[in-house]
């Protein structure tokens, strides 16, 4: 099983987080008597160091402004006690469900699958190819009544835990 977006998002900022210590601490000033001296070398370092806080913050927060955070667990009607959880960073979302004939039992367990995702705005579309079904589905999150995401067969996933 691949690790899910959030384990790869901590590790990605924590090898940022390590690699901007190391920059940093390679960049600071050394001290020769009472004067700060720096070469044009540790000013690089300094700027590189700056630079990688940069990305450090670019991994830690959406790509897109104005792009929903889909991330939590979502009931189906089409299929109850299925699981529905959805993982998004910026405008990348992974789905990971289950499915049964066509509901699952209480504890959710079914046929597993994992799905990817795109993010626009209030609008995601999933890719259900790897289950078999159509490639480029079109979901927008609709408040309307329980919050979730309405599908164009009318289907709505309703949000049951946020992350």
């Amino acid at each position: 099983s691949l690790p899910s977006t959030v384990t790869l998002r901590i590790i990605m900022k924590s090898i940022a987080t390590i690699s901007c210590v190391y920059l940093a601490t390679a960049a600071l000033l050394m001290q020769s008597t009472s004067a700060w001296v720096f070469s044009k070398k540790d000013l690089q370092k300094a700027a590189s160091a700056a630079t990688c806080a940069a990305v450090v913050s670019l991994v830690a927060t959406p790509f897109h402004a104005n792009a929903r955070d889909f991330s939590g667990s979502y009931n189906d009607p089409n299929h109850p006690n299925c699981i529905r959880k959805i993982e998004n960073i910026g405008k990348i979302a992974t789905i990971y469900g289950t499915d049964g004939n066509p509901g699952c039992p209480a504890n959710g367990k079914g046929t597993d699958f994992d799905l990817l995702a795109s993010v626009v705005g209030d609008e995601i579309q999933i890719d259900f190819g790897p289950k078999g079904g159509p490639k480029a589905v079109m979901g927008k999150w609709d408040e309307t009544g329980e919050p979730g995401i309405t599908f164009p067969d009318g289907n709505k996933w309703t949000l049951k835990d946020q992350k």
